[in-house]
């Protein structure tokens, strides 16, 4: 008789941005996005012993023993600005490798509604044996300029 599947650890983290600062924000790197200020961040989770959360967004998932699936919910609502700002998808690096995350963030899904959009990752830290730190950046837009920038905060994983 096979084990049972675990339920997914969730963690949800809602982004308010700093609306006395304009967009696009100040730019990180040549060729990149502006990045847009965050004023705080709101989280939670469903099991609190596997997840640290930053105050700038960044998370840490501890799995200690955990061989389920880890989902990670970003939530951003869509009128914190003078315009719309949306949701439009998430980019990975790996810290001292040029990895995208393909593996390690195999499942991506944005949903935009009225109020509030989101993107859900899956993470499914391949059993790793060590740790690792992923910066990730939000990508978001103001639809009715069609202006991009990121928010800009990091996953890390601990066996």
């Amino acid at each position: 008789m096979s084990q049972p599947t675990p339920d997914p650890l969730i963690a949800t983290l809602t982004f308010y941005l700093d609306n006395t600062s304009p967009p696009p924000g100040r730019r990180k790197r040549k060729f990149s996005l502006p990045v847009l200020p965050v004023k705080k961040v709101d989280h939670k989770s469903n099991d609190p012993r596997h997840f640290k959360f930053e105050d700038d967004g960044s998370i840490t998932v501890i799995l200690n023993g955990f061989e389920g699936i880890v989902k990670l919910i970003f939530t951003l609502p869509t009128n914190q600005l003078k315009t719309e700002t949306v949701l439009v998808g998430t980019m990975f690096e790996e810290q001292h490798r040029r990895s995208a995350g393909r593996e390690m963030f195999p499942e991506i899904n944005v949903t935009r509604h009225q109020k509030t959009s989101y993107v859900t990752i899956t993470d499914t830290h391949l059993q790793q044996l060590d740790s690792k730190t992923y910066h990730y950046q939000l990508l978001v837009q103001q639809p009715t300029k069609g202006r991009l920038a990121l928010v800009d905060p990091s996953i890390r994983n601990e066996p």
